[in-house]
């Protein structure tokens, strides 16, 4: 049983193995609809999201430790969340997270494990709003083709998690070209209506 409804963990399982061979998306590899401990962010006072673009390809390093278990994380629904939940206590990507780690602890917030530099009383989740899949290279150097081919399917998923985790607040980490377009709802302004 998932914590999140399964059907997000299976779409992103079925769409990573559709367009695991394009040269673009990383390989050896798993879809990441979120990073972090899911079920102390529902139990949190304040529910905090960041946001970016997509995964990197620095989330699966050739050299160990592993950031993920890639394996585990393809078995099933159950295993993907539990190693996205487990994220933080492993071997996160502490260059990328770090900056987002000092604006939560502001916030009374933490993306806890290896991150945490102490109590706080709200656990947050990372999201990336294009898609969850890892590329190389990075969101920014695809080519226009390259992201019409992940967008469609990323913004699906991205809708679909923030209507099951309903944060309080979105922290996002982006320029707004790639936010209006992303959605064009988003040109009008630059208030995120609450689901």
């Amino acid at each position: 049983m998932t914590i999140l409804n399964r059907d997000i963990y299976n779409k992103c399982i079925n769409h990573y193995n559709e367009i695991s061979g394009i040269s673009f998306v990383v390989r050896n590899a798993i879809p990441i609809p979120f990073f972090g401990d899911v079920e102390r962010y529902l139990k949190s006072p304040r529910r905090i999201l960041t946001a970016a673009l997509n995964p990197s390809g620095r989330e699966f390093p050739q050299s160990k430790p592993a950031r993920f278990d890639v394996r585990e994380g393809r078995a099933k629904p159950e295993a993907l969340e539990r190693t996205l939940s487990d994220y933080f206590e492993r071997h996160p990507y502490r260059a990328w997270f770090g900056a987002f780690e000092h604006v939560l602890n502001g916030l009374d917030a933490t993306y806890g494990g290896k991150m945490s530099n102490g109590e706080f009383s709200c656990t947050a989740l990372h999201i990336d709003i294009c898609s969850p899949v890892a590329t190389d290279p990075t969101w920014s150097r695809l080519l226009p083709e390259q992201r019409a081919v992940l967008t469609p399917f990323g913004s699906e998923i991205f809708f679909q998690i923030i209507k099951e985790l309903r944060p309080s607040l979105i922290i996002a980490s982006m320029g707004w070209s790639h936010l209006f377009a992303f959605h064009p709802a988003l040109i009008g302004g630059r208030a995120w209506p609450r689901p």
